[in-house]
């Protein structure tokens, strides 16, 4: 063949694997709107009432299902000083419950190891409280020990001295892990010291 034929062959079997991709885009997209295509499920939504959680989070793990939230029933109030009620955890089998009455996870009045001041001081006695509890599972990353890590912020940290307002406590599923077994937190603080000037 000559040079003119060549273009023209190459040409065409462009146009044929141009063609192809549409048509199976074509098929493709036929199928899936399809009557009787299946369809990915939504979870249906559940109301959780009755509970002094909140802002916190739900996680499925060795048969339960466990509710970490903020408490507020022992007086709270945002931006006034006021009792810091703390974070607490309840258990259920299924989403829909019955949900066990709340436990809290360390009394506001224990000592934060990398602030040096009870947890009323840091989340209560400014106004700014404590909030967003989330419970992270170590495994894949970090120690990689299973152990699950209590993440939450303190917002008057960032306030008072520009740091980075997270902490992070080691816990075992909502019963706060010990070095003895004594009642002394284990905690670590995921924070910075750098200003935000």
């Amino acid at each position: 063949m000559g040079g003119g034929a060549g273009r023209v062959m190459t040409g065409l079997v462009r146009v044929l694997v141009v063609c192809a991709v549409l048509a199976a885009g074509l098929v493709a997209t036929t199928a899936a709107a399809a009557p009787g295509a299946q369809e990915a499920a939504t979870p249906a939504g559940i109301t959780i009432s009755g509970l002094d959680l909140h802002d916190g989070m739900i996680l499925q793990a060795d048969g339960a299902y466990l509710l970490y939230g903020t408490m507020y029933g022992c007086g709270f109030a945002w931006g006034v000083a006021s009792p810091w009620c703390g974070f607490g955890v309840s258990r259920a089998t299924s989403p829909a419950g019955p949900w066990s009455a709340p436990t809290r996870l360390f009394a506001p009045t224990s000592v934060s190891p990398f602030r040096g001041a009870v947890w009323q001081t840091i989340c209560g006695d400014s106004g700014a409280g404590c909030f967003n509890p989330r419970m992270v599972h170590r495994t894949g990353w970090g120690a990689d020990d299973g152990a699950w890590i209590l993440w939450f912020n303190a917002p008057d940290d960032f306030a008072r001295s520009r740091a980075n307002a997270y902490y992070s406590m080691e816990f075992d599923l909502g019963v706060k892990k010990t070095d003895t077994g004594t009642s002394r937190t284990r905690a670590t603080a995921s924070r910075s010291s750098t200003s935000n000037a």
